[in-house]
């Protein structure tokens, strides 16, 4: 005779509790240097900021260039890409025309 079979029992499953969070913010870095005390700029310095503002100013502008130039680019891209699809979707479809006729006069 066979032994009884033993039902199977499976663990409960175990919900783990996500344990909280805690933040504790960084020390404070160095510390930044204070601006000059005074309001007023010399104006060589005032002659230098305005150089590197023009400097900045320029390079934004051929930046904005070259993100024109490549979008004309990929616009021009996608167009030739799309005539070429067309083309060869056209290819394909003469192919089955003359695979179709070549097919019939087979069979006569």
């Amino acid at each position: 005779m066979h032994e009884p079979v033993a039902a199977i029992e499976h663990p409960e499953p175990v919900h783990a509790t996500p344990e909280p969070v805690h933040f504790t913010p960084p020390e404070p870095a160095e510390q930044l240097p204070k601006g000059p005390s005074h309001s007023f700029l010399s104006m060589d310095e005032y002659q230098e900021l305005a150089t590197q503002a023009n400097g900045i100013k320029d390079r934004l502008k051929d930046s904005e260039r070259l993100v024109k130039e490549l979008a004309d680019l990929r616009t021009e891209e996608e167009k030739s890409f799309d005539k070429w699809r067309t083309l060869l979707e056209n290819l394909e479809k003469k192919l089955s025309y003359v695979d179709t006729l070549v097919a019939e006069g087979e069979k006569l």
